[in-house]
């Protein structure tokens, strides 16, 4: 990735994935931190918003990453992405600014690893919103089934149950380096 420090290299949108506790907010901030891309959290702005506005922590994030975009800056967008709309808005944003997009979807196939993840969340004093039991878990899929969408970027699944977090960055950087490169070159 050495050749993003070109200025013939476009800027990159890196889209995070994945139901709560998938470990995509991890991945996202060791991303961020070995790419020295920032990482702007949906969460960070929903935080801050009483509930009957929190909708708008999307609409912050995205206008926060396209600055980032137009200024030339590669970016990491860590949200659940569960709603097409949203998808939809940051590839045709990507798409405005010249920049070259990939999603990196975060899944936890052992269940029990997941749910333990969930629950850890409880002892953390985190705000009413975030995720710290199973059923929200489950509210969420439901929330997001009605609105399936197909991503039609570059698009790696890694799944969080097995490996630890430095194996996991090494193989999605690899990867990167690989899809980018491909559309580069395509």
């Amino acid at each position: 990735m050495d050749g993003d420090l070109r200025s013939d290299v476009p800027p990159s949108l890196l889209l995070m994935k994945g139901p709560p506790g998938s470990g995509k907010s991890t991945l996202a901030r060791e991303l961020g931190r070995r790419l020295r891309w920032p990482v702007i959290d949906k969460d960070d702005f929903r935080d801050l918003l009483p509930d009957a506005i929190g909708g708008i922590s999307y609409d912050a994030m995205l206008a926060i990453v396209r600055r980032q975009l137009q200024l030339g800056l590669s970016v990491i967008a860590d949200s659940p992405l569960g709603y097409g709309e949203s998808y939809r808005r940051a590839v045709s944003m990507a798409a405005e600014c010249g920049a070259r997009v990939a999603v990196i979807e975060c899944a936890c196939s052992n269940q029990t690893i997941w749910r333990q993840r969930i629950e850890a969340r409880q002892g953390m004093q985190l705000p009413a919103h975030h995720t710290t039991d199973w059923t929200r878990v489950e509210d969420f899929f439901a929330r997001t089934s009605t609105d399936a969408y197909t991503v039609d970027v570059a698009h790696l699944v890694v799944d969080t149950a097995g490996s630890n977090i430095g194996a996991s960055t090494k193989a999605v950087l690899l990867w990167l380096g690989d899809a980018f490169e491909a559309a580069r070159s395509g």
